[in-house]
Parts: structure tokens; sequence; C-alpha cells
């Protein structure tokens, strides 16, 4: 049985986590706006995000060159999100930084920081023709307030799942690589001993 005080500190932890969301909201709102017919990435002529000034310190990467560096940066996050229509941790893998169109269209990103009680939406995209669209959340998808369906959650599983498999069969074959390239029997039973 937990204390009161100690019931009380974990709501204290706790409190504040889930509440950053300095790229989720501005990725939610990138893709509305990437689902409305009519929509051209071609035709994009920069896209503005605005956040709260705590943001603007955590997201400093707008060029990323490492696959953590793109978790924090807007730049990257919003750009993938338009071209793809989704995000996932492959995404955050340094080689898929890279990508030409990716490249091309985070230039195009510029972030603001913007008051809380500020009517600014969290992105808004600019077309060459002077259309704007925008949108504003008022939570991150997944939140309780607006939950993710089981379709969005198995996927992100099975995403998990496959990328859990991946790694232990790289890791399988690294070790098969090691047991051919033994010069001495002896060699065998220290790696399986290990």
């Amino acid at each position: 049985m937990h204390s009161q005080a100690d019931q009380q500190q974990r709501c204290q932890l706790s409190a504040t986590l889930g509440n950053l969301f300095c790229t989720h909201l501005a990725i939610d709102g990138a893709l509305t706006i990437r689902a409305l017919s009519g929509f051209d990435i071609k035709a994009i002529e920069r896209i503005n995000c605005f956040v709260r000034d705590e943001c603007i310190r955590y997201l400093r990467f707008p060029k990323p060159r490492t696959g953590i560096e793109a978790k924090f940066s807007m730049n990257y996050t919003v750009a993938t999100a338009l071209l793809q229509g989704e995000l996932t941790l492959n995404d955050f893998e340094t080689n898929a930084i890279a990508h030409e169109d990716v490249s091309e269209l985070l230039v195009k990103v510029a972030m603001f920081a913007r008051s809380e009680d500020s009517d600014n939406p969290d992105i808004e995209v600019v077309f060459l023709d002077g259309k704007r669209l925008a949108e504003r959340r008022r939570v991150p998808r997944g939140a309780p307030d607006d939950p993710a369906g089981w379709e969005e959650i198995t996927r992100k599983l099975a995403g998990g799942i496959s990328r859990a498999r991946q790694s232990r069969v790289a890791d399988f074959g690294k070790h098969v690589w090691a047991i051919r390239d033994l010069d001495k029997a002896t060699r065998l039973s220290d790696i399986f001993s290990a």
C-alpha cells in the first residue's frame, strides 16, 4: 500500500508527462491538411509552424544529420509527414533523413513562437498561388481526448514487432559471420559461453 505522500509525489512527477507535444500538434495538422482534396505537395511555397516558446529551444535541428536530431526537428517531422502521410520509427533512422525529397521540403518549414492565448494555427501551409491551409488542434492524436483507433494501434504494434524482428535477425547474422570467420575452434566455445 502506498502512502498519500507517495501518491502525491507520483502525481507531481507524472503531471507533465505527455504534455509537451512540441512537434505532435503540427504533425497531426500536417496529416489533416495532406488528406484534403486538392492538396499538392509540389505547389507548397512555405510551411509555418507555431509552437510554445519552450519548444523553440527543444526543436533546434532544422537540418538534422542523425536520427536523434531528426526527432528534435520540426522541419524534418513535418516535411516527412506531408510527404509520406505518416511518421514511423523507420523515419528516424539516420539513412532515412537523407532522402532528397525530404531535404527539399524541410527548408520550406519555419517555426515561430506563440503565446498560449494566440489564435495562430499549429501549422499553416502556404501555396505558390497564395492559398493557405491551416490547422489547429487541442490535443495530439492518441491522447485521451482524441484516442487512436484499433487499426492505427495494431499498425503501430506490427511495425514495432517487425523492427524488433529485423534487429534480432541482424544480430543473429553478425554472430553467424563471426563464427564463420573464426581462426580456431577454441574461440567458438568462447562465443557461446559469453
